[in-house]
């Protein structure tokens, strides 16, 4: 058994259990893993035998937890089972016995990765079939079926996590080369658009002064999700760096509610009319501007975002805080998980699933962090703390 490869975990455990009907000399040898879906014992392997054929042929291969029976209260005791006679037994052995006419048996309880998940029998037509002594070859049997278990597990979680990595990296390498592509044609537009509004403003042609600014707000709003896009690059390759200076704090919170108002949603700001820190501005801005446009996005339409701004004492720090709350329906359980990981975005989003990534980033360039509280419609609030010098 030990040189079974566990490549392919059904061929090894069937490979196994088909080693050790062999050598006990039983009718039936089979490893049971529990499937939660169907709250069921499932026979993923089993003993090329007539027994074993038989009860692949008839469905006999799936136990519900609900039918009980011995087999079920070993997985769910955790304790051997040894049956010389299974007709002198009162509880059944299974809802396979009379149709494979079973006589004895030996079950123990599978393990792996510290959890019970299944469990290894096997089984004779004939009475009395198996002595005590196999009931430790079985544990051992068993102890084997969960490390391979745990292997290809373990190989599945790597390969998942390899094709996870290589598709960040290609979706990195292509914003890249994109955002460098596009921040040159950005630049070449913006000088057309500001040369437009001189000459409209010059000739008083008020209409087109307008239109051109429209375009330089545009052109300014492409520029910073390029440099989110750059950001992202920067970050994961450790160059990310800060240009630290001393700034107030709540000057640029209210700078920022003034741009991202809407007609649509109103923000608000509650909190002290000046808070000085030292950090890199530009990152700071870029960081609460990211967290309020989500909470615009993901917020309930014709709401409001409500930002405050305080200071707190973390373990003889002084920090800053700065909540944002939206009133939107709330974040999904499933999507918590995933929340501040690049390019990650629930199925209703059109962004890129960069904007907490880049924040809580941002946020721990300057000591602090970005944490989600969100329940089902209540809204979300999203807080991000700063290190005040």
């Amino acid at each position: 058994m030990l040189a079974i490869p566990t490549t392919d975990l059904h061929a090894a455990l069937n490979q196994a259990v088909h080693l050790v009907s062999k050598v006990l000399g039983a009718d039936s040898a089979c490893v049971y893993l529990y499937d939660p879906a169907s709250n069921s014992l499932v026979a993923v392997a089993a003993s090329h035998t007539l027994v074993g054929n038989r009860q692949h042929q008839r469905g006999l291969e799936r136990l519900l937890l609900a039918d009980d029976g011995r087999l079920v209260q070993v997985f769910q005791t955790g304790k051997m089972y040894m049956a010389p006679d299974l007709a002198q037994d009162p509880i059944p052995y299974a809802r396979v016995r009379q149709p494979l006419d079973l006589k004895s048996a030996v079950a123990v309880p599978l393990e792996a990765s510290g959890v019970r998940r299944g469990l290894v029998c096997v089984a004779s037509r004939k009475a009395d079939r198996f002595a005590d002594q196999y009931l430790p070859f079985l544990e051992a049997v068993s102890h084997w079926a969960g490390m391979a278990i745990e292997r290809a597990e373990l190989m599945e979680q790597h390969t998942a996590a390899k094709l996870e990595h290589e598709r960040l990296s290609s979706a990195e390498e292509m914003m890249t080369v994109l955002a460098h592509d596009l921040r040159n044609y950005l630049t070449t537009i913006q000088g057309r658009a500001d040369f437009l509004r001189r000459r409209s403003e010059r000739e008083g042609r008020e209409q087109d002064t307008h239109d051109a600014q429209i375009v330089s707000q545009v052109v300014a709003r492409l520029q910073h999700l390029i440099e989110n896009l750059l950001d992202v690059t920067r970050i994961e390759q450790s160059i990310f760096t800060l240009s630290k200076q001393t700034f107030d704090l709540a000057t640029m919170v209210h700078t920022c509610a003034d741009l991202l108002r809407t007609p649509a949603t109103d923000i608000t700001v509650e909190g002290p009319s000046e808070l000085v820190i030292v950090g890199d501005p530009d990152r700071v801005q870029q960081a609460i501007e990211n967290i309020v446009n989500n909470a615009i996005r993901h917020g309930a339409t014709g709401t409001l975002v409500a930002v405050g701004l305080d200071t707190t004492e973390q373990q003889g720090r002084r920090l800053a805080v700065i909540t944002v709350r939206d009133y939107g329906p709330g974040i999904p359980s499933e999507l918590r998980a995933n929340l501040f990981k690049r390019f990650a975005h629930g199925p209703q989003s059109t962004g890129l699933g960069l904007g907490l990534y880049l924040a809580r980033g941002i946020a721990e360039a300057h000591g602090g962090a970005v944490t989600v509280d969100s329940m089902p419609d209540q809204g979300t609030i999203v807080c991000m703390t700063l290190a005040v010098s």
